[in-house]
């Protein structure tokens, strides 16, 4: 009898040459205190040879006419990161007719599970069907104005499903630049983020935190006599402070101070 607590248990009998590769098992998840093997080798494997990476699309993309709203695609050869190659059947893409019409990308992808020499397309508008065995080629886009669609080629790089992706294993110094871009990003959380905005619209609150602040440049805490502002929050209290050294109006989180040289007339 075999019993396996959280896991899948896999008979040895199942197990065939080549079926398991060193890339594809994590660091430690093997361990015993005896291995017994009539052959023993080891090949290294580096990432830019896995299957997983389009090294090369060639062939022809042609967009329709005027407000077809069409691609068309032709001779295409997809060469993988391990010299293997497969063809593309000629075909095209329309952003016409249900769901479609509603689209603005389309993602184009070829089944990895397939290994023929020749297989089509699949497309989806959704990131999250390209799972595993689903490799992204291209990226059609359409344009709402002229009716043309544009194509964008993934090659030379690998697709990471969301899926595979944990906490702390992007660095922002690891990112190139410009090579994330959204019309849209929504999160949950985001910290530490230093950003050139232009014009800023905000159509719901902005909180401050205990340890949060908003200044202008060198104001940076209550009683700096940088012209400017600063409201947020000092260490110890949500402070303001708006002037500069001879006229300016401050809360200390208890106190209100107020200073100009400018005579005013007060009424008691």
């Amino acid at each position: 009898m075999n019993v396996v607590a959280g896991g899948t248990y896999i008979s040895g009998g199942n197990i065939w040459t080549g079926s398991v590769q060193a890339d594809r098992i994590v660091s430690y998840s093997i361990t015993s205190t005896q291995v017994n093997a009539e052959l023993f080798a080891t090949t290294a494997t580096r990432p830019e040879t896995n299957a997983r990476r389009v090294a090369a699309v060639y062939g022809n993309w042609t967009a329709g006419s005027l407000n077809s709203q069409l691609m068309n695609w032709d001779s295409i050869t997809i060469r993988y990161g391990d010299a293997r190659s497969q063809t593309i059947t000629n075909g095209g893409f329309a952003f016409t007719g249900s769901p479609y019409s509603g689209w603005t990308y389309a993602y184009l992808y070829v089944d990895l599970s397939n290994t023929a020499a020749n297989q089509g397309f699949g497309v989806t508008n959704d990131l999250l069907q390209l799972t595993s065995n689903r490799q992204a080629i291209a990226v059609l886009r359409r344009s709402s104005i002229s009716g043309y669609v544009s194509v964008t080629v993934l090659a030379g790089i690998t697709y990471i499903s969301g899926d595979s992706i944990v906490t702390g294993s992007i660095v922002a110094d690891n990112i190139a630049a410009d090579a994330v871009t959204a019309e849209k990003i929504n999160v949950t959380s985001l910290a530490a983020v230093s950003t050139n905005t232009g014009s800023l619209s905000v159509t719901g609150g902005i909180t401050v935190g205990s340890a949060g602040n908003i200044h202008t440049f060198g104001k940076d805490g209550l009683g700096n006599v940088t012209p400017g502002f600063f409201l947020g929050h000092n260490g110890s209290a949500y402070v303001f402070d708006i002037g500069d050294q001879n006229n300016f109006l401050r809360w200390n989180g208890a106190n209100l101070s107020f200073q100009t040289e400018t005579p005013i007339g007060l009424t008691a």
